[in-house]
């Protein structure tokens, strides 16, 4: 029983140690091909981590696509990370937008100017943040305790740069098509 005790502490203790570091500045930018910049500001960068997106959903009417976000904020010398998952209503895309507004006579003059007003209505993205993490720039877990289970569901504004990151993936998964 007391083995089976100091091997429960022994695991536990090593669990801790591990979940406790988990990223830092100098890893995000020593792997490019992992972390790709998906922001740049004089604040610091937004990365995105690439090995771990996923196309988690594909139908005619939707997709979702799964992705980790690190934040480097420079002041003050931290880094945020959260999981997001994107899912497009694909009938808002801006290919379907576009169809839909070149058979109407009166918009085809101006098909982007419609197109845009029509996205700012309902840019079809909906985001779902959780597992959101604060790290100092060596690793060390500094997430204050009210952040924990932190979980929010909103539909991406057009002008954001949720809605920037998930029409980038967008792209990447579907060959480029715009949404």
């Amino acid at each position: 029983m007391k083995r089976v005790a100091t091997l429960f502490l022994s695991l536990m203790l090593i669990f801790n140690a591990i979940s406790a570091f988990a990223i830092s500045k100098t890893e995000l930018e020593s792997n490019p091909e992992r972390y790709i910049i998906i922001s740049e500001s004089t604040g610091g960068n937004g990365y995105c981590d690439y090995s771990n997106t996923k196309l988690i959903a594909n139908t005619d009417a939707t997709a979702t696509i799964k992705t980790q976000i690190y934040q480097v904020f420079n002041n003050g010398q931290m880094i945020t990370t959260c999981d997001y998952d994107f899912t497009y209503n694909k009938e808002r895309s801006a290919k379907s937008l576009t169809e839909l507004v070149m058979s109407k006579p009166e918009a085809r003059a101006m098909p982007e100017y419609f197109v845009n007003q029509l996205k700012a209505l309902d840019s079809g993205v909906k985001v779902h943040k959780y597992n959101f993490k604060v790290f100092n720039f060596s690793g060390k877990d500094i997430t204050p305790l009210k952040l924990h289970g932190y979980e929010k569901t909103m539909i991406a504004d057009m002008r954001s740069l949720d809605y920037s990151i998930a029409s980038g993936l967008y792209g990447v998964y579907f060959n480029g098509e715009l949404f």
